[in-house]
């Protein structure tokens, strides 16, 4: 339960910070938790709401997951564990589970495309990541 508060109010602080800085671009210094993509938006807005796209689907779908996990949780029971209605759940987190790395990927491929291109790197998905956080600073954008 805590997980998925967790990734809804992160990616609720993202959109928000994100709003702030249509309106003020030093808002960018710090969307969230140090994330400064303040250069990329100076660079080019399109791309970093791109960016920021990336890191609240991501986040999203975190939640998602976690929600899922929550559902069915509450639906297995010690007689009958694997009911059907628990396996389509399952299944549904393989999915979503499959969409995130998607999504990271894709992240990836355009953070690395924008280090080409500006010399900067303004993110680092590793493909495992979208599960449990990394905590380094290398791994954070």
């Amino acid at each position: 339960m805590v997980a998925f508060i967790g990734y809804m109010i992160e990616a609720g602080a993202i959109l928000f910070s994100y709003g702030m800085s249509c309106i003020n671009p030093e808002a960018s210094r710090n969307l969230y938790q140090g994330l400064n993509l303040y250069n990329l938006r100076q660079f080019n807005f399109w791309h970093y709401t791109l960016t920021v796209s990336f890191v609240v689907s991501i986040s999203i779908m975190k939640s998602y997951v976690w929600y899922l996990v929550i559902k069915a949780l509450s639906k297995i029971s010690l007689t009958n564990p694997f009911k059907m209605e628990v396996a389509q759940t399952l299944e549904k987190i393989s999915y979503v589970l499959f969409g995130t790395w998607l999504v990271g990927m894709l992240s990836s491929a355009h953070s690395s495309w924008l280090m080409k291109l500006t010399g900067e790197l303004y993110g680092n998905w590793v493909s495992g990541e979208f599960i449990f956080r990394v905590h380094s600073k290398s791994h954070r954008f």
